[in-house]
């Protein structure tokens, strides 16, 4: 239970954060740069967040179906997000917001996967080292 609570509840929490987030009905602004840029940073934070839990902690590389599971997921959840702002007053669903899902999703991951690649191997390399 300790396990979930550490690394699932994170990117269930922040998941609904962005449900309800997107339930607000767009404010009256001249131009669209916080609601357009915003995704990327969004959806990086989302997919960081899965894949972490995905990893759960191992003292290893990240692992190809932890990032598959982590993208796909991510990128569901625009989808769905996507398409439920077709039911939210003043905003609409957009194509393009889903593209930039997917880039935020992909840095997010690559973020993570960078991470624990280069600690990973600092850490067999202070192993090796001390032996």
């Amino acid at each position: 239970m300790a396990g979930f609570l550490r690394f699932w509840l994170p990117p269930i929490i922040y998941a609904v954060v962005i449900f309800l987030l997107s339930s607000i009905s767009k404010p009256q602004i001249s131009f669209q740069f916080e609601s357009n840029l915003f995704h990327y940073p969004e959806y990086a934070i989302f997919s960081y967040l899965l894949i972490r839990a995905f990893h759960a902690g191992k003292r290893e590389v990240v692992s190809v179906p932890n990032i598959l599971y982590a993208f796909l997921i991510s990128l569901f959840f625009g989808l769905f997000d996507e398409f439920h702002q077709a039911f939210v007053p003043q905003r609409v669903p957009e194509l393009q917001d889903l593209f930039r899902d997917g880039i935020g999703t992909l840095a997010g991951i690559v973020i993570f996967t960078l991470f624990t690649f280069f600690h990973y191997h600092k850490r067999e390399r202070k192993l090796q080292c001390k032996s």
